[in-house]
């Protein structure tokens, strides 16, 4: 009888060899990828077999115990082999058809058209298809979107929504690009403020909820990009689930402004006022900048969702999108919202983090210290950092 493999270079070898799980044969250049990040992208490029080569890697990532700074490598290396080759491990793929339950869109987005659909077992679902047009550089928007699924996959907060799977064309065919989820009944945040009794919701509740998943997502090192109710699930329990982070860059190489919200009005409102600046003059020449999302731009984007919890109302509610840019450029900022459970500690902490500064708004680690401090029913900080810590290092 053949020993079992010891080492993990040696069980990375004995499940590449096709003796542990049906894998790409040329075991050299998969276990570079994993120990020598350098060659990575040569070895990707001389992979003549993209789907195989991710499949390889996620069989590594799924079946061999690895240590934990070695399983983060392998993730990461299969992160930018989605990226590279817009090819998904063959397992994310749905093996059957949901059933949409009606014939039109149940919500719409800036990117994506909301179906609500049935498994075969009569699980609900959403299915998110992303919206494609001409104009769109197909393969680029296949790339992104397979790297930021693949994140998505997998995170494990009960703050932030996992997918379930994915629907996705092959390159040759027409672009269909389907995120697969379970289906939230209660609706984004939004439309839950508006729906629920104002007086029997814990808001500071809903909102330690928010922010602790906007930890989980920057403790792994994923920027959400796009924060605000809309993208803010509501479950069965009544806790808030992050969703649509990272998904920004689908369709876009930089912010779009104009990218709605079910009530029509754009993400705006929530975005830092050095996202805005769309130019900059150098040497008396015009100089467009790049419009990248930060950890910093996300902690502004708290602080207008921490006004939309506490007054039921998006921020500059009473105000068109352009007309946003001129406050925003003029320093200003929402009212204090008027309620019960909004105390002069939370407008203290919402003013540090829509500071126009980047760099003197809170990381949201320190967001959510303070409002940890003020609740009594929050989880202990240090098991939280120590969580987090850990989340970063299997990602």
């Amino acid at each position: 009888m053949e020993e079992p493999p010891n080492t993990t270079r040696e069980r990375i070898a004995f499940i590449a060899q096709g003796k542990g799980a049906q894998v790409p044969d040329q075991t050299s250049q998969l276990l570079k990828v994993i120990f020598d990040a350098g060659d990575y992208l040569d070895t990707l490029r001389r992979y003549p077999e993209p789907q195989r080569y991710v499949d390889g890697l996620y069989q590594i990532y799924c079946t061999v115990a690895l240590p934990v700074e070695m399983r983060g490598r392998c993730f990461r290396a299969l992160r930018k082999a989605g990226s590279e080759t817009g090819f998904l491990p063959s397992s994310y793929r749905l093996s059957y058809e949901p059933s949409r339950q009606d014939a039109l869109a149940n919500a719409a987005g800036g990117f994506s058209d909301v179906w609500k659909a049935t498994s075969p077992s009569g699980t609900a679902l959403a299915l998110k298809i992303i919206r494609v047009t001409q104009a769109d550089d197909i393969s680029e928007m296949r790339k992104r979107f397979c790297k930021e699924v693949l994140v998505a996959k997998h995170v494990t907060d009960p703050n932030v929504l996992a997918i379930v799977g994915v629907q996705m064309s092959d390159p040759s065919d027409p672009p269909n690009l389907c995120i697969v989820s379970p289906w939230m009944d209660n609706g984004n945040m939004s439309t839950y403020l508006r729906s629920t009794d104002g007086e029997g919701l814990d808001r500071v509740k809903l909102l330690l909820g928010v922010t602790r998943g906007l930890n989980y997502l920057h403790s792994i090192q994923v920027v959400h990009g796009d924060l605000k109710s809309s993208n803010i699930l509501i479950d069965s329990d009544e806790n808030p689930r992050l969703t649509d982070f990272g998904f920004s860059s689908i369709t876009m190489n930089n912010i779009s402004a104009n990218a709605s919200t079910p009530n029509g009005k754009g993400s705006t409102r929530w975005f830092a006022p050095e996202l805005l600046e769309l130019s900059t003059k150098t040497k008396g020449r015009e100089k467009t900048k790049s419009l990248r999302v930060t950890f910093k731009s996300d902690t502004y984007s708290l602080a207008m969702v921490t006004i939309e919890i506490f007054t039921g109302r998006l921020p500059f509610d009473e105000y068109h999108e352009h007309q946003v840019i001129l406050l925003l450029a003029e320093d200003k900022r929402p009212d204090k919202p008027v309620h019960p459970q909004f105390t002069p500690k939370l407008w203290s902490l919402t003013n540090k983090c829509w500071a126009k500064n980047p760099k003197r708004r809170p990381n949201i680690i320190e967001v959510l210290r303070e409002l940890e401090a003020g609740d009594r029913t929050g989880r202990n900080i240090y098991g939280l950092i120590a969580a987090s810590v850990s989340a970063f290092f299997a990602f």
